[in-house]
């Protein structure tokens, strides 16, 4: 397979958005090593998937003894548990300050393989219904935390064929998440297509502009959750920040000019937000969108998961009223998916991330019953 020559500007920008990279580039000028050396150690690491700086056997021997030496660790986190079920596996990753995230691959019927990874420790967001929420934030991931979650799993010979931004954390809270998104669709490294990236958002319109034009195919998926924004603000208490009405028009911005398919994502829930009532306000919504971009929103109905720090009453809504509410929207010419969930025995489905940080159940900002209350349109 033919690849772009790796000039020297370019990797100047590689040790740019990679701190190790760039502390790699610093090593071998102190070493008075030739300007290729670093892309053999690149090539090496990322396009043949070796684990360590000993497997690269295109570098002198001595070279590798010093590599190994002054970093003797190429990864910046290591696995620390490992759970399987029937299509998925869940890791759960140590970092090197004792922090602790977690990552999900998952095969699908199709034979399609895709990992959903982490771009926060934590979230300071604290949706109702989600565990990683309930863990509140501690810090951003960097730009190789980001990476190497998938370069664990390929180097552990796993097939990864697209990348989801759905695991803990909000990305576009991140700013390490673009610098990740680089590195993942570089040629030279990942070589990953915009279009296998999705990444899935509560709602920060800044953060929305920016990847319609930094990269405008990849696969950009909208948290819904409650068309009425008291209700909204109740499930997802962003919505006092980053509002629905904002986040919708900067997605409309993506459709107008990118011309994607652009998902809301709809978690339903038993009693609180699967009436008609919600459904039609949800058809609503995109009926409002400009005309010719309307027909880009795709509704994506996502089962509840029980999720471990998370006790305020939430159950997944009943079959007839998943199948009413899909109906409503069907009738109205509104695209929608029932989503299939992977991995809930192990805890790894959506909401269900926590990283073993703790067990103890969350006390909710407002009581059930209040968020019950705002479950009806007005």
């Amino acid at each position: 397979q033919h690849e772009p020559e790796m000039t020297a500007a370019r990797l100047k920008q590689l040790a740019g958005l990679s701190p190790r990279i760039g502390r790699i580039a610093t090593f071998l000028d102190e070493q008075k090593q030739p300007s290729y050396r670093l892309q053999q150690v690149v090539e090496g690491l990322f396009r043949d998937k070796r684990k360590s700086f000993k497997e690269l056997t295109s570098l002198p021997g001595d070279l590798r003894d010093r590599l190994m030496s002054s970093f003797p660790s190429f990864l910046s986190l290591e696995p620390a548990d490992t759970q399987h079920s029937s299509q998925s596996r869940k890791t759960l990753f140590s970092l090197a300050d004792g922090h602790k995230i977690e990552s999900v691959w998952m095969a699908f019927q199709n034979s399609h393989t895709s990992l959903c990874i982490s771009s926060q420790v934590g979230c300071s967001l604290a949706c109702s219904f989600c565990a990683t929420g309930a863990l509140g934030f501690k810090r951003q991931l960097t730009p190789d935390e980001i990476i190497d979650q998938p370069l664990y799993h390929l180097q552990e010979g796993l097939k990864v064929e697209s990348i989801a931004f759905m695991g803990m954390g909000e990305p576009l809270l991140n700013p390490n998440v673009f610098r990740g998104i680089q590195l993942l669709t570089d040629p030279l490294l990942f070589d990953i297509s915009q279009r296998r990236i999705s990444l899935s958002t509560v709602g920060i319109s800044t953060g929305i502009l920016r990847i319609a034009d930094e990269f405008p195919q990849i696969n950009l998926a909208l948290s819904v959750h409650s068309p009425f924004p008291d209700q909204r603000s109740e499930i997802v208490p962003a919505e006092k920040t980053y509002r629905l009405s904002d986040a919708v028009e900067a997605m409309d911005y993506h459709g107008k000019k990118n011309k994607r398919k652009m998902f809301l994502a709809y978690l339903i829930l038993d009693g609180v937000n699967d009436t008609i009532d919600h459904a039609k306000e949800l058809v609503k919504l995109i009926r409002q969108r400009p005309k010719e971009i309307r027909h880009l929103y795709h509704v994506n109905l996502l089962r509840y998961n029980q999720a471990i720090g998370v006790d305020i009453g939430f159950k997944d809504t009943q079959e007839k009223n998943l199948r009413e509410f899909e109906k409503t929207l069907s009738a109205a010419s509104v695209p929608v998916t029932v989503r299939q969930s992977f991995g809930v025995e192990i805890d790894a489905a959506c909401g269900q991330l926590f990283a073993k940080y703790s067990k103890k159940l969350r006390k909710p900002s407002g009581t059930q019953t209040q968020i019950n209350s705002s479950a009806r349109a007005p």
